[in-house]
């Protein structure tokens, strides 16, 4: 009998209901990545692996409603900034949270209660209707077995809220699921700035099965991103989900983009840039915590002459408990917008490109000849980075959240599957420092400012 690790003593307490020992985050099972130059660096922090290949560490994320395959945090640039730590969301850090992901943890999903979505941004109605990570949910019976993607099979019925008696029970996203099987992933180091996580799930009968790969490698900047001065690297994810099943499948992906700099609550100096989106066209979220976003940030024309029309300028701190939740309307262009963004903080920026293909659509793409002579509506072609050149469904919305702790631009991709296809998603993120002092101010603020945001949540509490 094979020995049986400590990480795998907590996994089964966590999916059983039991409350783990919280550890730190260096602690948990994790790879260390970094670029050829080591300018950059991350930590893919590890869903759990078979038995057969025990570790003494535990898994940083054990919940039911991000992808496990996506927690890429802890992403430090040059010697002296971190983004997206591990320590700062959601602390103490516990795995069995379903908020509790890191850095760019993604979600399949469109981050609503209920087993399916909305409309969006109106994007031409599929063959199916769009699922919310879910697959087999509405069939299900008290306590049957249904699949979210990326984390596996669960029971229906069986989170904190449910009615686990109701065949008709809502789906709730952010609510912990027991899990009907333990879900079993493979690690492969593909190289030596990169790694590969692969997974899959199936129901019994066939109808619903899908398989999901992904990677994450470092490279260094291109020259077009970074000057001789700038410290600065590359983060490229890509997956790719395969429908094994019988049945049409369709759902909304996104990346929540866990983004926090050097334990700094969030506040004034942060600047969001979109490609294709005209940030005055928003509307609050409809949920009773949502505060405005006016209270926080000048927002395109709503603000300031030199905020621009795409840009997003933060001008306040954003106190410990209170959240924010921004819908952007929809495209500023004559054809669909990729998702890019650029958020910065004085020398310190991040440009996120991303590129959807679906075969089946790209088949029915004009030539890029005839998209510049009259961009369709239904197409992306252009853009810059992993958009550059990409023809892919309209984004199905684009939001952004925002609370102490995080500032999370969120485009969301909408992958609809017919039995036997897949589906690539392709997601670079530039990091870049200039080597000035113009992030220097936000350190040496991060002290008062976290301890005026405890204050803050002492007070809610």
């Amino acid at each position: 009998m094979g020995r049986t690790s400590m990480g795998h003593v907590l996994l089964l307490a966590t999916l059983s209901g039991a409350t783990p020992a919280r550890v730190p985050p260096a602690d948990y099972e994790h790879v260390a990545l970094t670029s050829p130059s080591s300018s950059l660096a991350v930590k893919v922090y590890l869903p759990y692996l078979p038995p057969t290949a025990p570790s003494d560490r535990p898994s940083f994320y054990t919940s039911s409603r991000f992808d496990w395959g996506s927690m890429v945090g802890d992403i430090r640039i040059g010697s002296s900034h971190v983004l997206c730590a591990a320590d700062y969301w959601r602390a103490p850090h516990d795995p069995a949270w379903p908020e509790a992901g890191v850095g760019l943890a993604g979600e399949f999903g469109c981050g609503d209660d209920g087993a399916t979505c909305g409309a969006g941004w109106g994007a031409p109605g599929g063959q199916v209707p769009l699922g919310n990570g879910v697959l087999g949910y509405e069939e299900a019976g008290p306590g049957g077995v249904f699949l979210k993607l990326g984390v596996g099979a669960l029971k229906k019925g069986s989170c904190a809220g449910c009615d686990p008696a109701s065949a008709d029970d809502l789906y709730r996203f952010n609510s912990p699921y027991a899990f009907a099987e333990v879900p079993r992933w493979h690690v492969n180091r593909t190289g030596a700035h990169s790694l590969e996580l692969s997974h899959s799930a199936a129901l019994p009968g066939g109808r619903w099965a899908y398989a999901l790969r992904r990677s994450v490698e470092l490279l260094d900047a291109p020259d077009a991103e970074a000057s001789a001065d700038d410290t600065a690297g590359r983060v490229r994810e890509t997956w790719t989900l395969t429908n094994e099943g019988s049945e049409t499948f369709a759902s909304p992906y996104y990346s929540h983009n866990f983004f926090n700099l050097d334990h700094a609550p969030t506040g004034p100096g942060w600047r969001l840039q979109l490609q294709g989106v005209r940030a005055e066209k928003y509307t609050d979220g409809n949920i009773s915590w949502a505060k405005p976003l006016a209270k926080y940030a000048a927002v395109g024309a709503r603000g300031s002459g030199e905020v621009g029309a795409q840009s997003v300028l933060w001008a306040v701190d954003v106190v410990a408990g209170e959240r924010l939740k921004a819908n952007f309307d929809g495209p500023a262009c004559a054809f669909a917008p990729s998702g890019a963004f650029v958020l910065s903080h004085g020398a310190l920026s991040m440009h996120s490109t991303q590129c959807l293909r679906i075969p089946a659509f790209e088949q029915a793409c004009p030539s890029p000849s005839a998209v510049a002579a009259a961009p369709p509506a239904s197409c992306c072609l252009g853009g810059e980075g992993e958009g550059k050149g990409c023809c892919q469904p309209p984004l199905f919305a684009f939001n952004l959240y925002a609370e102490a702790a995080t500032l999370s631009p969120e485009p969301v991709v909408r992958v609809e599957l017919r039995p036997g296809q897949k589906a690539t998603w392709s997601r670079t993120l530039v990091v870049s420092h200039s080597g000035d002092d113009r992030v220097e101010p936000l350190l040496a603020a991060a002290p008062a400012r976290a301890a005026s945001a405890a204050a803050g949540a002492a007070r809610a509490a």
